[in-house]
């Protein structure tokens, strides 16, 4: 793989984002207005392809993280000390499950903004449900992983550290711009009256005094404080959508026919484009609809992920070249 010799094709995605994000500034207020399922006055949408998309559109992320562990963990074999092998394997199993659970967890908790009741469950039985529904969900990957053969096992290591950075490198930028950019979401607009109007991306608003916001609109504290504060917090937290950049995380399947010559055809490469973007703008669509996220917002979430994977590739490329090349020949031709 090298990017620097595709240059027409870094040329055409550059180019196609700058349009997309010229149409996004011109438009973004008009398609919210047009497609958002909001009544004045409402912060959660009752539109139920939204609250689905709400409540599962950040797992994938957490879904890659526990796959890319599970890779890792495969490959504890090529460690010379026994007991090393084998502790290094235990911790990236448990790593796995506990990003499993944690994404569960994330979940039933934007689950608990349309069913107030989660909040009252007990936390005991809250843990129970989210480990027991990671296990469940992992049950079949660790078969399937179980019965690979050692050489994919190996492919999947750069495979597993390439996605592993493309985490990291795309919610660094994301935990980063929300703060700075404190765009007020459309729905925020909705609660907080006519008086906090539409931004545009670019007009970066770093941090609000919630406090002075509460005070302007006290009609919030029918939600109690603590509730009223979390959501004037929330409400200025549009740019970039996190849920997308975490449904975007699926694009490190992209770099699967990069490892594995299974994968390296045309027919996979095409499957593999169509589907991860195909869910990602799904779940794009769906922050719209809900209010939380202008088209700018979930374009650039969704694109800081995009660029993160290709970025995390040319990182360790010469890694995947030097572990390619040690590799026996019986393990390039699989």
């Amino acid at each position: 793989m090298n990017l620097k010799k595709n240059w027409i094709y870094v040329a055409i995605c550059v180019a196609v984002f700058g349009i997309l994000l010229g149409l996004a500034t011109a438009f973004d207020y008009k398609i919210s207005s047009t497609i958002a399922d909001l009544d004045k006055g409402e912060f959660y949408s009752n539109n139920l392809f939204g609250q689905i998309i709400e409540v599962i559109g950040s797992f994938p992320i957490y879904y890659m993280i526990a796959l890319a562990l599970f890779a890792i963990a495969y490959n504890y074999q090529r460690i010379d000390k026994r007991w090393l092998s084998i502790l290094v394997f235990c911790i990236c199993i448990a790593g796995a499950l506990l990003a499993t659970y944690i994404g569960v967890d994330d979940c039933m908790d934007d689950f608990a903004d349309h069913s107030v009741k989660y909040l009252n469950w007990p936390e005991g039985f809250k843990f129970l449900l989210c480990f027991g529904i990671a296990v469940i969900i992992y049950a079949p990957t660790f078969y399937f992983f179980n019965n690979l053969k050692q050489a994919t096992h190996r492919k999947l290591l750069i495979w597993a550290i390439v996605v592993l950075g493309m985490v990291v490198i795309s919610q660094v930028f994301i935990y980063i711009l929300k703060p700075l950019a404190g765009r007020l979401r459309y729905r925020g607009i909705s609660i907080l009256g006519e008086e906090y109007t539409f931004v545009p991306w670019y007009d970066f608003n770093g941090s609000v005094d919630k406090e002075a916001v509460l005070l302007a609109n006290p009609e919030l504290l029918v939600y109690g404080e603590e509730v009223a504060l979390d959501l004037i917090r929330d409400s200025f937290r549009s740019f970039p959508s996190g849920h997308t950049a975490s449904s975007a995380a699926v694009y490190g399947f992209l770099y699967l026919p990069f490892c594995i010559n299974k994968f390296n055809d045309k027919k996979w490469k095409i499957l593999l484009n169509v589907l991860t973007v195909l869910f990602t703008g799904l779940v794009a669509v769906g922050r719209i609809v809900v209010g939380a996220h202008y088209f700018s917002d979930v374009l650039v979430g969704g694109t800081i992920t995009y660029a993160s994977l290709w970025l995390s590739a040319l990182i360790f490329e010469k890694l995947r070249v030097k572990l390619l090349a040690k590799e026996p020949m019986e393990l390039k031709a699989e």
